[in-house]
C-alpha cells in the first residue's frame, strides 16, 4: 500500500497537472474568442479550390487559376483536404480544419512560452499572444494566426513547436516538426530554419567558413540550374514583373508597404533589439536577437534580391513572410520589458505600452525617444523625468479619448430602426466593427480585473468572467448572428451535397467555364465549374509568367462588364475612393454582348443584372439577395445585331 508521503506526492501531481491544464484552457479560450471562426473566405476559397480540384480534376481542367502553378504544387495539404471533403463534406471540413488547426496553434505557443524566464513572463506573453493581432505584410493583409482553412495556420503552428524544440535541445522532435510545416507551406516554416539559424550563429572561424561553404553550394546549384536554385539567378522578366506588381505590389513588395505597416515593422524589431541588448548574455537574450535578425534579414534579402535585382527565387518564396515569428517574439520581449520594469519605473512601461498603441503611426520613433531618456536618466533633473511621466499619461489619456470617441460614434451609426436589444446592437458592434486591436485592448484592460477579482475572491471572479466567456466562445463560428445570411458551402450541405442544390449546374457541362463578376466563391464552391477569371486567382501569378499573362489577358477580355474586376491591380483606400466614381457600370447587356463576341473561351456570364430575353436561368438562394442570373454566350454569338431582344 502507499504510504503517506506517497499520497501526498501523488497529489501534488494531480493537482500541478490540474493547474497546467487550467491555465492552458483559459489561454486557448481568450485566444479563440479573439479569433472567430469566418467561415469559407479570403485564401480558404483557393485552397478549398484545390481541394475540389483533388476530388473533381476534370471540372476544373480549363480553370485559369490551375494553369500554371499554383500554392498546390508546393503543399500536401490539398490532398489532406480532399480527403476530409469526402468524408465530412466542405462546409464540416473547413470548420474542422480551423478548429482543430487553432487549438494546435495555441498548444505550440505554449509549448513555446514554456522558454520564458518566470511565470509572471510566460502569462503575459500568453495573453498578449491570444488578445494581440499579429498581422504583418503589406495592408496587414496576412497574420500569423488566420482562422480559415489554409496550410499557413498548422504550418505556422508546427513552425512554433519547431522553435520550442529547437530551444529545449530536442532537435530530432525540431527536425520532425520544420518538416511537417515545410510539406504544407514552405513559404511560412522557412522561418524556423531562419530562427534556427541565427539563434545558432556564432562569430567563430567555423560558422563564417560553414556559410561561405553553404553560400558557395547554393551558388554553384544556381548556375547548374537544379531545381528550384536555377530560379535564384533567373531574372523575372519586366513585363511579368509589371504584371506581378500591379495586382499584388502592396502585398510583395516590401517599399510598397505603407507607412503604418513599416512602421509596425520598426516598432517589433527595434523592440526585439533593445530586449535583446538588456538581456544580452542570458538564454532569452540570444532568443530576441535571433528574432530581431530573422525580421531584418527578410526583409531586406526581399527588398534587394527581390525588388531591386528582380530573383524569380527570391519573389516567388518572399522572405519578407519570415516576419510573422519575429511579430510573436515581439510580444515575448514585451512581456519581458514589463514584468522586468514595472515594479521600479512604471512610467517606461506605461511609455511602451503608449508606443505600442501608437505603432502603426510612428511608436517606433516614440520608443527610440524613450530608449535614451531611461538610459541616462541618472543624469537628467527629476524635473525632466516627471515631464516626461506627464507626457506619457496625456499620451494616455489621448489614446483613450479617441478610442472613446470611435466608440460613441460606431454605437451612433447602428440603426435606430434595429429592433435588436441594446446588448445585442452593442454585442454586433464587438464582434464586426471593432477593430481587432480594439478587442484586444478590451480583454486586456479586463484581465488584471479578473485577476484581482480572483486573488479575493475566485466564486465571484467565476460568477462574473465565465458566463461572459462562455457566451462569447458560443458564438465562435458566428452561429447566433441575428439576420445571419447562409453562405455558399452551407447551402450547398443543406441541400443535395456539393452542387446539388445550384439550378446553373443543370445546365452548365462539366468543364465549362463561367465568370461571376461579384466574386468566384459561387463559381466554385455552390456551381462546381471552372472560373473564368477573378481577381482573386490572380494572385498566383508571380508563380508563372504563363499564367500571369493568360490572366491579363482575361482581365482584359471582361473588363466591359465592369465591377471590382475592372482594376487589376490592388487599390488603397485612397485609390477606391477616387476611382470608383470612373467605374465601368456593372453587367450591362452591351458590355456583356461585348465581352461573349470578344472570347471565345467563355461560355456562360452569370450577372445580378435580369434581361429576360437572354437568360438561361435563375438562382435564389439565401446568400444570393436579389438573385442571379445565367446567359450563355453562345446565344449572343449566333443571333445577328438585328435580332437583338
Amino acid at each position: 500500500m502507499p504510504g503517506i508521503a506517497d499520497i501526498y506526492l501523488i497529489n501534488q501531481r494531480v493537482g500541478r497537472a490540474f493547474r497546467i491544464a487550467a491555465a492552458f484552457l483559459l489561454f486557448a479560450c481568450i485566444w479563440l474568442i479573439c479569433h472567430p471562426y469566418r467561415g469559407i473566405e479570403g485564401d480558404a476559397i483557393l485552397y478549398t479550390a484545390q481541394a475540389l480540384r483533388h476530388l473533381y480534376p476534370d471540372i476544373y481542367a480549363h480553370d485559369v487559376f490551375f494553369r500554371g502553378e499554383s500554392q498546390d504544387n508546393y503543399t500536401l495539404f490539398s490532398p489532406l483536404y480532399a480527403g476530409l471533403i469526402g468524408w465530412l463534406g466542405m462546409g464540416d471540413a473547413a470548420f474542422a480544419l480551423s478548429l482543430f488547426g487553432g487549438l494546435f496553434w495555441c498548444y505550440a505557443a505554449w509549448r513555446l512560452s514554456a522558454q520564458w524566464p518566470d511565470a509572471k513572463s510566460r502569462g503575459l506573453f500568453l495573453l498578449l499572444l491570444a488578445a494581440m493581432p499579429v498581422s504583418f505584410g503589406g495592408y496587414g493583409m496576412l497574420s500569423a494566426a488566420e482562422l480559415f482553412a489554409s496550410p499557413r495556420l498548422w504550418a505556422n503552428g508546427l513552425t512554433l513547436l519547431a522553435c520550442a524544440g529547437w530551444l529545449e535541445r530536442k532537435w530530432l522532435a525540431a527536425g520532425a516538426a520544420w518538416l511537417a510545416a515545410m510539406a504544407l507551406h514552405p513559404l511560412m516554416a522557412l522561418a524556423g530554419f531562419g530562427f534556427a539559424l541565427f539563434h545558432a550563429f556564432r562569430p567563430t572561424r567555423a560558422w563564417f567558413a560553414a556559410l561561405v561553404a553553404g553560400t558557395a553550394v547554393a551558388l554553384a546549384l544556381a548556375l547548374l540550374e537544379v531545381s528550384l536554385f536555377g530560379r535564384l539567378l533567373q531574372v523575372m522578366d519586366p513585363g511579368w514583373f509589371g504584371l506581378v506588381e500591379q495586382r499584388i505590389g502592396l502585398l510583395l513588395l516590401p517599399s510598397r508597404w505603407p507607412l503604418e505597416d513599416q512602421s509596425a515593422m520598426l516598432f517589433h524589431l527595434s523592440l526585439l533589439a533593445w530586449a535583446a541588448w538588456l538581456e544580452k548574455g542570458s538564454r532569452i537574450g540570444r532568443v530576441f536577437a535571433a528574432a530581431a535578425l530573422l525580421g531584418f534579414s527578410g526583409w531586406a534579402v526581399s527588398l534587394v534580391g527581390g525588388e531591386w535585382l528582380h530573383s524569380v527565387l527570391i519573389l516567388q518564396v518572399q522572405p519578407w513572410r519570415m516576419l510573422w515569428l519575429s511579430y510573436v517574439f515581439g510580444w515575448g520581449a514585451v512581456a519581458c520589458l514589463a514584468v522586468r520594469f514595472w515594479p521600479a519605473d512604471k512610467i517606461l512601461v506605461s511609455a511602451i505600452a503608449l508606443a505600442w498603441l501608437s505603432h502603426e503611426n510612428g511608436g517606433a520613433f516614440l520608443l527610440w525617444l524613450v530608449l535614451p531618456l531611461w538610459h541616462w536618466r541618472a543624469s537628467l533633473r527629476p524635473v525632466y523625468l516627471r515631464a516626461a511621466g506627464v507626457l506619457v499619461i496625456l499620451g494616455l489619456a489621448a489614446e483613450a479619448y479617441w478610442a472613446w470617441n470611435d466608440f460613441a460614434l460606431t454605437l451612433s451609426g447602428l440603426s435606430e430602426t434595429d429592433s435588436r436589444m441594446g446588448w445585442q446592437k452593442l454585442y454586433l458592434w464587438f464582434r464586426q466593427t471593432l477593430p481587432p486591436r480594439g478587442e484586444a485592448l478590451l480583454i486586456i484592460l479586463a484581465a488584471p480585473v479578473a485577476w484581482w477579482l480572483w486573488r479575493r475572491s475566485r466564486p465571484i471572479a467565476l460568477a462574473l468572467f465565465l458566463p461572459v466567456g462562455l457566451f462569447l466562445l458560443s458564438d465562435w463560428g458566428g452561429r447566433i448572428e441575428a439576420g445571419r445570411t447562409m453562405r455558399p458551402e452551407t447551402y450547398a450541405l443543406q441541400q443535395d451535397g456539393i452542387w446539388g442544390s445550384s439550378p446553373f449546374g443543370r445546365i452548365v457541362p462539366v468543364g465549362a467555364d463561367i465568370y461571376w463578376p461579384d466574386g468566384l466563391e459561387l463559381t466554385w464552391l455552390a456551381v462546381g465549374r471552372s472560373s473564368y477569371f477573378s481577381l482573386h486567382q490572380a494572385a498566383g501569378v508571380v508563380f508563372s509568367e504563363e499564367q500571369a499573362r493568360e490572366v491579363y489577358r482575361r482581365y482584359q477580355m471582361i473588363r466591359p462588364l465592369g465591377g471590382t474586376n475592372q482594376f487589376f491591380r490592388l487599390l488603397t483606400l485612397e485609390e477606391k475612393l477616387r476611382l470608383m466614381g470612373n467605374a465601368i457600370p456593372v453587367g450591362t447587356l452591351e458590355g456583356l454582348r461585348q465581352v461573349c463576341n470578344a472570347e471565345p473561351k467563355l461560355e456562360f456570364v452569370v450577372l445580378r443584372n435580369q434581361y429576360r430575353p437572354w437568360v438561361a436561368a435563375s438562382w435564389y438562394a439565401p446568400f444570393l439577395p436579389g438573385g442571379a442570373h445565367l446567359y450563355s454566350c453562345d446565344r449572343f454569338r449566333n443571333h445577328s445585331p438585328h435580332n437583338k431582344a
